[in-house]
């Protein structure tokens, strides 16, 4: 097969076992390789009925079709389960750096089944696998967890969850990168339930695609088409999702007060001015891109605040949305330092402004 491994890996978390499972050709062809092969994987799997934190849950960590190969965009992670959330299917899409990793060590996929006895981390180095005594990483933030694995192999990339998944908190997130996170559905809980604290991955192997020469060549177009409209692409380049954060905000757009308000009249364009992409970008002193990305919407941020000083990735439009118009916020130290402590601990921050807005509202009344 060109284009995929044409096989995953299944770890057994209880058992402390592996296996190589081949994926037929016919598979790919019909559901590529992200979400739609997690999809086919669980429905085989899963019988219904399962607890999502019980040992039956299978989590499955991703790679996508276009990882790998110098396709713009192509770099992002799929993570699956049955979400402790909803109790239904979960995912949550990613970016960062994982995800080309993993397929290059030399899987397409890794699904996680069981509950390991003891805090473990799976290791994946060129095909090789193994489980690791995680014992000195549990307790620890994501941040350090992160420097931790990347201490052992300098050259791979970590998925990890900081306390919030060791506790199983429904709003936990999986993260990368120091900042990119795998939030929605509750996911980082899963992972936690199985005392699964992290992912090693490296991965030196080159996958052939069917037509390098067609595939040179699109992307080449692609890229031509990409500078023809390089005015289109500059706010995002600039300010990133933050350029449509003081318009969100009074538009519709973006829930406000706990999504009772409305962004003319109960935030005003004086607080969304304060919150704004040109505002938020005076902190940036460097371009962040995601795996295989020519946009490069990211950027790191070195921030003063009050609260103390933060130096990470920068705020995006749902940690705007989420710590901003949802509770009424316009002070840009307290949403920084905000997103920065969701980053480092491993909560969604989608889901935690919105237990925040639900806090105030109940307080109020």
């Amino acid at each position: 097969m060109f284009g995929v491994n044409g096989k995953v890996l299944w770890v057994y978390l209880d058992e402390r076992k592996f296996k190589e499972e081949q994926i037929p050709e016919e598979i790919y062809r019909k559901y590529l390789t992200g979400y739609g092969l997690g999809v086919y994987i669980l429905n085989r799997e899963m019988k219904g009925g399962e607890d999502p934190l019980g040992p039956d849950n299978i989590l499955g960590v991703m790679s996508g079709i276009f990882n790998g190969y110098p396709v713009p965009l192509g770099g992002r992670l799929e993570v699956v389960a049955k979400s402790p959330a909803t109790g239904t299917w979960g995912d949550a899409n990613c970016g960062g750096k994982f995800g080309p990793e993993l397929k290059n060590s030399g899987f397409d996929a890794i699904f996680f089944k069981g509950i390991s006895r003891e805090p473990v981390y799976l290791k994946i180095v060129d095909g090789k696998y193994s489980l690791e005594d995680a014992g000195e990483l549990w307790g620890k933030d994501a941040y350090k967890a992160e420097d931790y694995l990347k201490r052992i192999e300098p050259k791979g990339q970590a998925l990890v969850i900081g306390v919030p998944g060791e506790r199983k908190l429904l709003i936990a997130s999986i993260m990368n990168d120091y900042g990119r996170a795998a939030g929605r559905s509750g996911l980082g809980a899963v992972m936690g339930s199985k005392k699964l604290k992290g992912i090693l991955v490296r991965g030196t192997k080159k996958i052939e695609p069917f037509d390098r020469n067609l595939l040179n060549e699109t992307v080449k177009e692609i890229q031509i088409q990409f500078n023809k409209n390089i005015d289109l692409a500059r706010p995002w380049q600039l300010y990133g999702t933050t350029a449509l954060t003081d318009a969100a905000h009074l538009n519709g757009d973006t829930p406000i007060k706990n999504w009772k308000g409305v962004g003319l009249i109960d935030f005003g364009e004086e607080n969304a001015a304060k919150i704004s992409g040109t505002e938020i970008a005076k902190d940036k002193i460097r371009s962040y891109g995601c795996a295989q990305c020519t946009l490069a919407c990211g950027g790191h941020v070195k921030r003063n605040t009050r609260y103390g000083q933060i130096e990470g990735h920068r705020l995006e439009y749902e940690g705007t949305g989420a710590f901003g118009g949802l509770n009424l916020v316009s002070d840009l130290d307290a949403m920084a330092m905000a997103f920065e402590l969701c980053n480092r601990e491993g909560l969604d921050i989608i889901s935690t402004g919105a237990v925040i807005a639900f806090a105030n509202e109940c307080f109020e009344n």
